[in-house]
């Protein structure tokens, strides 16, 4: 037998939070109102006319006991296993006016979030979490196009937005371009 528990249980709050995250009018009241917590995923990105940045993996992480995989099945015969605290808001991972200029996510790692010193600190979360830590391609390539300009202009800002070549794309072009080369050789 079996028994599953995910995070946000119970948790009927998040119109409320909608709304007052729509609602807010600068960085303070967002923050304000993604303190409610109710929503149990999302990475979520503000911006303001400002000039303000932030990012939030927001989560309803679970308080874990050290101990088991949390990956996987844990056994459901102990209280040990049987969480009931979330890390809150103000200790996820976040990101706020980076010096970079910019942020980023691909529903990727939190942890790249922008270039430079201004990450999270991947050490302070413990494995329990579960924190993804991949880079989708449209985040590698994000970071290298924002995070390799550090004078972005709207057309720029418009072209990288809608790039569709990734470093493995450009890869496999120049193998291939050699493989070509070579064996154009082979055949003179």
């Amino acid at each position: 037998m079996f028994a599953i528990r995910y995070a946000g249980i119970g948790e009927f709050r998040q119109i409320e939070q909608w709304y007052l995250m729509g609602r807010a009018r600068n960085l303070d009241e967002f923050k304000e109102a993604m303190r409610i917590h109710a929503l149990a995923m999302f990475n979520t990105g503000y911006g303001d006319r400002d000039g303000n940045l932030f990012y939030s993996y927001n989560a309803l992480l679970p308080e874990r006991a050290d101990g088991h995989d949390w990956s996987g099945t844990v056994p459901g015969n102990t209280r040990n296993t049987l969480w009931k605290e979330y890390r809150p808001f103000d200790e996820l991972p976040t990101v706020e006016n980076p010096k970079s200029g910019f942020i980023q996510n691909c529903n990727s790692d939190p942890f790249q979030t922008t270039t430079g010193e201004d990450n999270p600190d991947e050490t302070a979360f413990s494995k329990n979490y579960g924190i993804e830590k991949w880079m989708t391609n449209r985040a590698r390539r994000a970071v290298e196009l924002y995070g390799g300009d550090d004078s972005i202009n709207h057309d720029e800002f418009f072209r990288y937005k809608y790039d569709k070549s990734t470093q493995k794309n450009r890869n496999c072009e120049c193998k291939s371009s050699i493989s070509l080369m070579h064996s154009r050789k082979a055949t003179d």
